[in-house]
């Protein structure tokens, strides 16, 4: 008997809700159904609002968000009871559920739901290699499975993600761009910080997160936005898609382009020779599903500093500054894409090993 797949994700981050995305199409191209549920669809109206203005002041704060990712968080006294209530009668329905959980915002939840007669099973999927917080709070959780995709113990990546509709570009026919961006979040000074790259004779794709940001006077360099009125939150009856991402001519003419089965950003990172990000799991996925090497910026927690230390020990990318005392060395780019040839090759879809693992037919 095939379960019902319930993938439970959190807007905390692209690298939490993007994963989930692309699992659940992949689950639907295996001919199986699965359902996407975000955790910040359990708030109230109230909650939702201070979870927007948390994200404006994280993107004008690093430090902040920074010291905040450090303080542990009761999320689950932010959620709205009777939504909560209303999956628990939704999910007691069922004769059998796997939950596939990329967040452990949905531990305190999945505690609390004491089925009757519905057969559960709980698989976290980690996109991190370094310890998250928000992971932790499971001592009282019955969990079967856990899936690292970035193994720090194993110093391997142990799962990609299987994208059919998506071609990654031969690393000769790209240009000399760079794609640079601050996370979903847009954290950090990744602007200001990389200037350095032009003089080099290579072309900034930058994505921001408000139009405030677009300077018309910046050398070598495209501006990107993310639609501004993508929402991820939503409601509880909200439709999971990627944001579009718009190419920007000036700050009120933006030129937006939309994919169905995956994030935009993919598209330019494909034409360019390198990613400069904070190392975050989903950044750490589109290098390996482009074959794109990451010049990583400053971590913004554990979680993140251990992305770093298997970038560098798979030989995969190096830290920005580090690149930067080297003059901007084109000679890592190709090492480091290559590298990343070898490494998707050799990786498992997870969808297919997920199957694979829980004999479905």
């Amino acid at each position: 008997m095939i379960p019902s797949i319930k993938i439970l994700t959190s807007a905390i981050g692209y690298g939490t809700y993007f994963p989930a995305l692309l699992v659940k199409k992949n689950f639907e191209r295996m001919g199986m159904a699965a359902e996407i549920l975000l955790f910040e669809r359990l708030y109230n109206t109230e909650k939702k609002k201070l979870f927007r203005d948390t994200a404006e002041a994280f993107a004008t704060n690093f430090k902040l968000a920074q010291l905040a990712n450090k303080v542990p968080v009761d999320y689950r006294a932010s959620t709205d009871e009777s939504q909560v209530n209303a999956r628990y009668a939704d999910w007691s329905k069922e004769t059998s559920i796997h939950f596939v959980c990329f967040s452990g915002l949905w531990f305190e939840i999945l505690k609390d739901f004491r089925p009757a007669s519905t057969q559960i099973k709980i698989s976290c999927c980690r996109m991190d290699a370094g310890h998250a917080h928000t992971w932790v709070n499971h001592s009282s959780l019955a969990i079967d499975d856990v899936y690292y995709f970035y193994d720090m113990a194993k110093q391997q990546i142990n799962y990609r993600f299987e994208i059919p509709a998506f071609s990654c570009r031969p690393y000769m026919e790209r240009d000399n761009s760079i794609l640079i961006h601050g996370g979903g979040w847009a954290l950090g000074d990744f602007i200001a910080s990389t200037t350095g790259l032009v003089a080099k004779g290579y072309h900034r794709n930058i994505i921001i997160r408000n139009s405030e940001d677009f300077d018309a006077e910046e050398a070598g360099t495209t501006f990107f936005m993310n639609d501004p009125l993508w929402d991820m939150v939503g409601d509880a009856n909200q439709k999971d898609s990627f944001p579009a991402i718009g190419k920007m001519t000036t700050a009120n003419m933006i030129d937006y382009a939309n994919q169905d089965h995956y994030h935009p950003i993919l598209d330019l990172v494909n034409t360019g020779k390198a990613m400069v990000s904070k190392p975050g799991g989903m950044t750490f996925a589109d290098a390996l599903i482009t074959c794109t090497p990451i010049f990583y910026l400053e971590p913004l927690g554990e979680n993140e500093m251990g992305n770093s230390v298997l970038i560098e020990t798979l030989k995969i990318g190096m830290s920005f500054k580090k690149w930067e005392r080297e003059g901007f060395d084109p000679r890592y780019l190709t090492l480091f894409h290559e590298n990343l040839k070898r490494l998707k090759r050799e990786t498992p879809d997870f969808v297919a090993a997920y199957i694979e693992k829980n004999s479905f037919s």
